[in-house]
């Protein structure tokens, strides 16, 4: 003990007095200040990587985030492998909404996104889930490149990464497909993959998540067909039902349920939509529709809470 402790300098000398809880002191270290501890030593750089790296955000304002990759650092590359949420254009109140008076910036925000990925391929081989704001799609578009934007950034995503698209409406405001189905590249982009669609209110100058839509897809892919059958859903998907009339004759939204989900796409299916692309598609006479597209509605709790349950 006498060796590990300096009497003059009141301090330890070596770490032997707390080997017991020094891996302890550590992972709290870790926890609440973890780029202190990645500074350590290699050692603790490869032991925090994996979950530091974890979920990572490309916000709107991107500069800080995608510092080391112009060009491509070996720390940069080995710290993205280890992505495995990835969240695109999070303003900086951390709302899926891209502000109203920085709209104009998206082009070069999407082309900032084009030449990131181009750079290299995989960026990110591990994403297990991409999310974004819908209105990453929206005008202007400038130039080429920035047409193509989401054929270069799915190109560079793992098959098997589930999408999520955040759309933020107000409260009354009755969803429609208009907008959704010009964005026709990024639907055929996601059709093929599970995908998830979350659905926030905005009342009042406050934004709450209402419910998401979970859409999978069971069996191969087949872009066409998917994307073909989800063009002609989404309304569905997105659309809120409109419930009985109140005491004073107003027709009141209410949330859709899985069950009111699965009915409507059933019944597109039965009315035209599985025979028709049934010819379309020959190779897909024998498939069943209805088992290979599935829907479900989770509901977030009103009161704020954040919690989620399926309904």
């Amino acid at each position: 003990m006498e060796d590990s402790y300096d009497l003059l300098r009141g301090r330890l000398v070596n770490l032997a007095p707390i080997a017991e809880v020094h891996d302890l002191i550590l992972d709290e270290l870790a926890r609440i200040a973890p780029t202190k501890y990645l500074l350590l030593s290699r050692y603790h750089y490869n032991r925090i990587l994996p979950s530091l790296y974890e979920t990572f955000t490309i916000p709107y304002h991107y500069e800080k985030a995608l510092a080391g990759t112009k060009p491509f650092t070996a720390t940069k590359i080995q710290a993205f492998s280890h992505v495995k949420q990835l969240y695109i254009a999070i303003g900086s109140d951390a709302k899926w909404q891209i502000p109203e008076g920085e709209r104009e910036s998206l082009p070069s925000f999407r082309r900032v996104l084009t030449n990131f990925v181009r750079k290299h391929r995989p960026v990110f081989p591990q994403l297990e889930e991409i999310g974004f704001p819908e209105s990453l799609g929206y005008p202007p578009f400038d130039d080429s490149c920035d047409h193509n934007f989401w054929d270069i950034m799915f190109s560079s995503i793992p098959s098997f990464c589930r999408v999520s698209i955040h759309f933020v409406k107000p409260n009354e405001e009755e969803f429609t497909g208009n907008v959704e189905r010009s964005k026709l590249q990024l639907l055929y982009n996601v059709a093929s993959r599970n995908l998830s669609l979350y659905i926030h209110r905005r009342n009042n100058g406050t934004t709450t998540l209402n419910r998401i839509i979970t859409w999978t897809i069971n069996g191969k892919s087949h872009s066409a067909l998917d994307y073909h059958i989800l063009n002609a859903n989404l309304e569905d998907l997105i659309s809120p039902i409109y419930g009985k009339k109140d005491k004073d004759g107003i027709l009141r939204v209410t949330g859709p349920t899985t069950e009111s989900l699965r009915n409507r796409l059933h019944d597109n299916l039965d009315l035209w939509q599985e025979g028709m692309y049934k010819m379309m598609f020959a190779d897909t006479a024998d498939w069943n529709y209805k088992e290979r597209y599935q829907v479900s509605v989770a509901l977030c709790n009103s009161a704020g809470s954040g919690k989620i349950s399926e309904v």
